[in-house]
């Protein structure tokens, strides 16, 4: 059976829905290579390589829509993958919001791919993953986690004339640490360029936190001064930007909706030392110059055919004012707007003061490493809870005195971004699902509800 091409898939693809007169179609096809190599109790376990193929196929007809995932792409095979979406999309109601796939447009050019990680074989992931060991052997701390290289293309091709392909490489590092004496730590790292990844670095701060966590004590929850990593900062700003939607915005489901109508665009809403922005050509986090929006009415297939809308740099606050809210595509042309790429990473503004400033002139205080099992609770208040982890300390006159079990905490980003006593350095960080540019924040009155006995 002959392999078809990349481009023949896609084409073929497109040639078969509008053979079976599809209204709109696009398709999406990644493939990728992943070498990754999962490492516990400071050795390798286990090495896997994966060859990934994955095509996406949305459809509608008669703002009736429906997709379909595959892996099966000879020429039968998509015959029948295109037949069967057509019959899910036959079932499916009709879509009052729809909007169909977005034509050709001009994109700026952004480097996602990097020869320095494309070029990484086994013996070099291997050969990282035991100078990370090996350190955390002399220093009595378990390591846990997974080091993996992936270098993928993304190609798009749709009906209405959209033909779209970028290359990309990524490294992704999760490591924790543990000691016997109920130490924690958790450093993670994605990377497009292996040259930003020293593997040693990240040894000796999962090593480090861990130590200095071992042997945690209890004190009562409570509102306390806090400083704020900037991978727990970050954590908490995720919630804000997907918090920022036109539309929840203008029907009054939102903080950022306007109590006589409208939003609150323009308003000074937080600290003046907040300025939050996305950058999709920031140099440590290029992302794809195309993305994707939410689909209308939540519909999946609204988002595959969203797949090329422009990326831009977009600032969402700036100097504590609003300056701008997501639009989805239908809320974009109802308002006459343009719609919004979905925000790939997120970069917050500091200062020139490093973090270990910050601590020095902290009377009393809590520091925190992380976050972990976030939600949001209140979206008219922008209200979040969650636990912290890997890393608590108190802080009194200036300096770290002791580590303390996890707290689950409760409060409002309102609350958080305005009582701001000082702001660090930003720096790269990682939260759990995006990336991002952050300083260490030191926040009053910060409310750790309960303890949590969770390590």
């Amino acid at each position: 059976m002959k392999q078809l091409s990349r481009e023949e898939i896609l084409s073929m693809t497109m040639d078969l829905c509008r053979r079976y007169k599809t209204d709109h179609a696009v398709a999406i096809l990644n493939t990728s290579s992943e070498n990754t190599l999962r490492f516990a109790l400071n050795r390798p376990t286990q090495h896997m390589g994966n060859e990934v193929l994955s095509l996406s196929i949305a459809v509608a007809k008669n703002c009736q829509e429906a997709m379909i995932t595959t892996n099966c792409v000879s020429t039968n095979q998509l015959d029948s993958a295109v037949q069967e979406v057509l019959k899910l999309a036959e079932y499916a109601p009709q879509n009052p919001e729809f909007i169909g796939p977005v034509c050709q447009q001009e994109y700026n050019e952004t480097k996602t791919w990097f020869n320095s990680t494309a070029q990484l074989n086994h013996n070099d992931i291997t050969s990282a993953v035991n100078v990370m060991c090996e350190h955390a052997k002399t220093k009595h701390v378990d390591l846990f986690g997974n080091f993996g290289v992936i270098k993928g293309l993304l190609s798009i091709k749709n009906t209405e004339g959209l033909s779209l392909e970028q290359p990309y490489t990524e490294v992704k590092v999760n490591v924790t640490g543990r000691t016997k004496q109920g130490g924690s730590s958790r450093v993670m790292t994605k990377e497009g360029d292996w040259n930003y990844i020293v593997p040693l670095k990240i040894s000796e701060t999962a090593t480090d936190v861990a130590i200095r966590s071992s042997n945690p004590h209890t004190i009562n929850p409570g509102k306390y001064t806090v400083i704020l990593s900037p991978n727990a900062v970050l954590e908490l700003l995720m919630y804000l930007v997907f918090a920022m939607d036109a539309r929840e915005s203008e029907l009054g489901q939102s903080y950022f909706s306007n109590a006589k109508g409208g939003t609150r665009t323009g308003e000074r809403l937080f600290d003046p030392l907040v300025t939050i922005s996305s950058l999709y050509d920031h140099p440590r986090m290029p992302t794809m110059p195309f993305g994707t929006a939410f689909g209308s009415g939540g519909s999946s297939v609204g988002m595959l055919f969203s797949y090329g809308l422009p990326m831009q740099n977009r600032t969402w606050i700036e100097k504590g004012v609003v300056k701008s809210l997501r639009y989805s595509p239908y809320w974009a042309w109802k308002n006459k707007k343009l719609p919004t790429g979905y925000p790939q990473n997120i970069v917050m503004d500091g200062s020139v003061t490093p973090e270990d400033e910050i601590i020095k002139d902290t009377k009393k205080g809590i520091y925190i490493s992380s976050f972990w099992y976030t939600s949001s609770t209140n979206m008219n208040t922008l209200s979040v809870t969650g636990l912290t982890r890997d890393g608590v300390f108190y802080i009194e006159n200036g300096q770290i005195q002791r580590p303390l079990v996890n707290f689950r905490f409760n409060d409002s980003l309102v609350h958080v971004l305005n009582q701001i006593s000082a702001i660090g350095l930003s720096e790269k960080a990682e939260g759990e699902y995006i990336s991002g540019i952050a300083p260490p924040l030191r926040v009053d009155a910060f409310n750790l509800s309960s303890i949590s006995e969770a390590v």
